[in-house]
């Protein structure tokens, strides 16, 4: 017994999404960062975020610059 997938038919390309292809940069920037920087960039992006969250949760209101008053 052979299971077949139906054939799903993609829809005519959109103007939105030859807009997702487009570059976001005129230029590549000169910096370069290794993986394993970027992955900890992205961990305490998350971490920040996270505390950020949880003190919103907790009622706590944010001051005039952005910063979580405790």
């Amino acid at each position: 017994m052979e299971i077949v997938k139906p054939q799903l038919k993609k829809p005519p390309p959109s103007a939105n999404d030859a807009a997702a292809t487009l570059p976001l940069y005129c230029s590549a920037p000169s910096l370069e960062v290794r993986l394993e920087d970027f992955e900890l960039y992205a961990i305490d992006r998350l971490r920040v975020l996270k505390g950020i969250s949880d003190g919103l949760s907790r009622g706590k209101e944010t001051g005039r610059n952005g910063e979580i008053s405790r």
